[in-house]
């Protein structure tokens, strides 16, 4: 968990030991993103869809592999 610099040390502390927080000074990742986005967002979203399009390729030939052996 990332807090605000405006909020104690002493609370900071009490969250982390009573509640279990890991408190961090910045997120480096969120949902497998940058957390924090320059101005180019074609190359932040690069990755995504080179995973998205090897996964519909993955399926298409799954399924005509199936479909050659029912044949």
């Amino acid at each position: 968990m990332a807090l605000s610099g405006r909020i104690r040390d002493e609370l900071k502390a009490r969250l982390e030991t009573q509640m279990g927080f890991l408190l961090v000074d910045a997120h480096d990742r969120y949902l497998g993103l940058p957390a924090i986005a320059g101005r180019s967002r074609s190359d932040l979203f690069h990755n995504i869809r080179g995973r998205f399009w090897g996964k519909i390729n993955w399926w298409n030939e799954k399924l005509l592999l199936r479909l050659g052996k029912a044949c």
